[in-house]
């Protein structure tokens, strides 16, 4: 049994990512994960223009969260391993599984190079927070989130699968 949903785990994930390489580009919600209950509601990112291959997937980092200047994170597959595929990126590794329908889940533990952009650029996130009229409990609270992330670079990302 523990085989066959293997495969079938598998078989979802390759079906996910084989019908996005046609041009589709997907939701998903990013979360930082966060020791302190109070920040939870502050630590987690809608997104949209996910784009999935069959051997890759391309995202945008928050702009509330970080500043990477419009350029997508690339993760290209490395292998599959118990129905968990794992990426890589010149900013570090990913770890995906298929959850239930229609989700995909990826833990992705980040490198050095991208803790020193995000650590460079904590600034300019606290910056746009404010345009947006973030200010007072909401604006430290956001930045408790972007300061745990800068300085440890982990997060995961949910990727709304389209179902077919």
């Amino acid at each position: 049994m523990k085989k066959v949903m293997h495969t079938i785990s598998t078989f979802l994930l390759f079906l996910s990512l084989s019908v996005c390489a046609k041009g589709v580009e997907l939701k998903g919600q990013y979360d930082v994960p966060v020791s302190d209950d109070e920040l939870l509601n502050f630590s987690k990112f809608p997104l949209s223009g996910i784009e999935l291959e069959e051997d890759r997937f391309k995202y945008l980092l928050p702009e509330d969260l970080a500043e990477t200047y419009g350029e997508k994170l690339t993760f290209k597959k490395v292998s599959t391993v118990n129905g968990v595929t794992e990426f890589e990126s010149e900013f570090g590794i990913a770890q995906c599984k298929f959850m239930d329908q229609p989700i995909t889940r990826c833990d992705i533990d980040y490198n050095k190079k991208l803790a020193d952009i995000l650590m460079s650029t904590k600034e300019q996130v606290r910056q746009r927070l404010i345009e947006q009229g973030i200010e007072g409990e909401a604006l430290a609270k956001r930045m408790m989130v972007v300061d745990g992330f800068s300085g440890d670079p982990i997060g995961i990302l949910f990727i709304f699968n389209p179902t077919y």
